[in-house]
């Protein structure tokens, strides 16, 4: 459970290479239950005759209401962050007039 809430906060704060450690953790660990309940039930079709359409339950994992307003408060507070840096930062105007000048220069020279 703490990996999930770990693998979230890596991706909001943009920490992408822990992020796909965990995710890669997440996924053989899901895929490795998968694989060994598929081979249980093979092995109970072969020796024991089972019928091949009992599929057997396959747990979810359960993310709790806790930690989620936890990730959501970081969230709100990087937010806040963010709107905070976006106002400081003067805006720069550029002026286009000396710019279109230089080429009028450049273009009568050549010719």
């Amino acid at each position: 459970m703490e990996q999930i809430v770990n693998f979230i906060k890596n991706v909001k704060d943009q920490d992408f290479n822990a992020a796909n450690s965990i995710f890669n953790e997440l996924m053989s660990s899901k895929v490795n239950g998968l694989m060994d309940a598929e081979k249980v039930k093979l092995a109970d079709q072969v020796f024991n005759g089972a019928d091949p359409d009992e599929d057997p339950e396959i747990e979810d994992v359960d993310v709790e209401e806790e930690d989620l307003d936890e990730v959501e408060a970081d969230e709100e507070i990087e937010d806040e962050e963010d709107e905070v840096v976006e106002d400081d930062i003067p805006e720069v105007e550029e002026d286009e007039g000396e710019d279109e000048g230089e080429e009028d220069e450049d273009v009568s020279t050549t010719a």
